[in-house]
């Protein structure tokens, strides 16, 4: 058994509860820094806990996810909202929650160092079950939002809907990694609707959704829907989290800020947001206290440089945005592949730079 956790231990795991198969909150999704995450836990005897070791990608701190077939990965331990209890028999690791024990193996991750053992993971995965429908998505997922790699990614979805076809995953993961940073926004939205026709309570689809619709420009609709997550749950950060990004597009930056500013000091601070409308009210010199903060923060942990790059370019400071890009495709940010369509990103559009930026990670222009 790993350090960190005990038998026994209780563990503070994601902000939306049980809602259907899927628990908590994505990896990835918060821009902002993460709190580092306790050691791995993992039961390599078990098939889940080799699929779990699948599962267990992040560049922003790890999440935890349970899909229908008992894979899960734990959240870092800051969020106390829920609790449950976390025991790790001889022969396999057991989550209880308040529906039913779930059987899981859990894992730590931090940095893209530890992406390096994903494809292993999901190829013995794939070895031990090749008909297993999550673990096709997770590695269509990976394929497209860590590797670029869209003809895999392609491939790998679609044989997760031959498998399965009504996995609420798969079609919320095909619209978000895939359809939609591609822009294919029609579809990326008939994915998501289908998505939440089979899971209408999952939270994070719900703020996802608020996203694929905002990358589409569909603004109004967008703020409708994260305000809808938001309902569902207030404390939910995924959800408020898209919700100041709507509002930042819109042009809504003190309702952004009332969002933003109310997290600085917590242990997910939406930095991102309240740097953008920072820069767009004229309070530069906060903006770029942001900026410091987030360089701070770097010389210790991961930040995501594509919300650092995103504040350059809000500020007019094309140069610098440009380099924090590079860092991201350096360390394959998890928001780089949204770059195609990300509004946040349109003060740089006309700069040849960003065309050879898609060229690199494989995005048609």
């Amino acid at each position: 058994m790993g350090a960190g956790v005990d038998r026994g231990a209780t563990v503070g795991i994601g902000t939306g509860g049980v809602v259907g198969d899927t628990v908590g909150i994505d990896p990835g999704e918060l821009a902002g820094s993460a709190t580092p995450p306790p050691a791995s836990v993992v039961d390599s005897r078990s098939r889940v806990g080799v699929l779990a070791s699948a599962v267990a990608w992040s560049t922003a701190g790890a999440g935890l996810m349970v899909f229908r077939r008992q894979v899960a990965v734990v959240a870092h331990e800051s969020r106390k909202s829920r609790q449950y209890t976390l025991e790790l028999p001889d022969d396999v690791t057991r989550l209880k929650t308040p529906r039913a024990p779930i059987d899981v193996a859990v894992v730590f991750v931090t940095e893209r160092a530890d992406l390096e053992k994903r494809w292993p993971a999901i190829t013995k995965a794939l070895e031990l079950d090749p008909d297993l429908a999550e673990a096709h998505t997770v590695a269509g997922m990976i394929a497209a939002t860590y590797d670029w790699d869209w003809a895999t990614a392609q491939r790998e979805f679609k044989r997760s809907f031959e498998l399965d076809p009504n996995l609420a995953i798969t079609h919320y993961r095909y619209a978000w990694t895939y359809l939609s940073p591609m822009g294919r926004h029609d579809e990326a939205i008939a994915e998501m609707k289908k998505a939440m026709e089979l899971e209408p309570l999952s939270l994070i689809q719900g703020a996802n959704y608020a996203g694929v619709l905002m990358y589409a420009r569909r603004l109004d609709e967008a703020l409708d829907q994260a305000r809808k997550t938001c309902e569902l749950d207030p404390s939910f950060m995924a959800g408020k989290s898209w919700l100041s990004h709507v509002l930042n597009m819109k042009g809504m930056y003190p309702d952004a800020l009332a969002v933003a500013e109310n997290t600085l000091d917590s242990s997910t601070p939406f930095l991102s947001d309240a740097a953008y409308a920072y820069a767009k009210t004229g309070q530069k010199e906060k903006a770029l206290g942001v900026i410091a903060r987030w360089k701070e923060g770097e010389k210790h942990k991961y930040v995501l440089n594509y919300w650092v790059a995103v504040t350059y370019a809000a500020i007019g400071d094309k140069d610098n945005a440009f380099a924090e890009l590079e860092k991201a495709y350096k360390s394959h940010d998890w928001f780089l592949q949204r770059m195609k369509v990300d509004p946040f990103l349109d003060p740089l559009r006309d700069d040849p730079r960003f065309e050879d930026l898609l060229k690199r990670i494989n995005l048609p222009e």
